[in-house]
């Protein structure tokens, strides 16, 4: 197990390294070190899952316990929305600005550069790789790796608070489904929500209409996922009661320090 953790520590700092170099380079070469940032430690942890670990295929197979995940998709998307706003907020009083977002003014670009080639290459990275990689000995450090891995990646003081809910969750329903599609879908989902909400934001009825459409969504949501409280229960018990998941504290700390380091640098830079 620790062997993993430090492999996939070494993973987050050549990502880290990698991304960094993108932030401070301008045009194509900032372009093609941001996916190589992605790409390059997930490749390589991929490969070696594969031929050290002898773990099972790529996790990209049919989606498991879908009844159960569809109805966590709104209550989900409006926390996240919660916790960014409430962010946004606290930001904002302490004198701080908010989040910003490159923008091309073409809905098709900005689609692919705001949220399709984001959601492919984070996922990968942060949920995949440890999925394949820790998950099979121990799910909940598996989730707290993959959640803090993801909160810290976003190196902004606003989206690390969203980012570690949105991250923890994401896991937990990939591992409900043995398959990194959930997390996919809801990760794409969101961005272009975020997206719409920003080409929107001007219009006061959109935000409304929003907002109330996700209320209602969550709330009927809430009220199936309380009829079926049990089943939920099963499986969050199967996962949080992993029979390697006790003995953790050592190596996920071993994880965290160097990330949370690198991570901080790049906050401040």
């Amino acid at each position: 197990m620790k062997e993993r953790i430090k492999l996939y520590t070494l993973l987050s700092l050549l990502f880290l390294l990698i991304f960094s170099l993108s932030s401070s380079a301008s045009g194509f070469p900032s372009n093609i070190l941001y996916i190589a940032a992605f790409l390059l430690p997930t490749a390589a942890g991929v490969y070696i899952a594969k031929r050290s670990y002898n773990t099972p295929g790529i996790p990209l197979g049919k989606i498991k316990n879908a009844g159960l995940l569809i109805p966590l998709t709104a209550p989900t998307l409006l926390l996240i929305f919660v916790i960014s706003y409430l962010t946004s907020f606290v930001i904002y009083l302490l004198g701080g600005e908010g989040s910003s977002v490159t923008l091309y003014g073409s809905l098709p670009l900005d689609i692919l550069n705001n949220a399709l080639l984001p959601t492919i290459l984070e996922e990968s990275l942060f949920r995949l790789l440890p999925l394949m990689l820790i998950a099979p000995l121990s799910k909940r450090c598996a989730i707290i790796v993959s959640s803090l891995f993801f909160a810290f990646a976003h190196i902004s003081l606003h989206s690390i608070p969203y980012a570690l809910f949105a991250g923890a969750v994401f896991f937990i329903m990939d591992l409900m489904a043995e398959s990194v599609w959930p997390s996919v879908i809801l990760h794409f989902i969101n961005n272009i929500i975020s997206l719409l909400w920003i080409y929107g934001s001007d219009d006061g009825v959109f935000s409304l209409v929003y907002v109330l459409a996700l209320l209602l969504l969550s709330l009927l949501s809430a009220i199936f996922i309380l009829k079926r409280r049990e089943e939920y229960g099963v499986c969050l018990k199967e996962i949080l009661s992993h029979r390697e998941s006790a003995v953790i504290s050592g190596e996920v700390l071993f994880f965290i320090i160097p990330t949370l380091f690198i991570a901080i640098i790049n906050i401040i830079g």
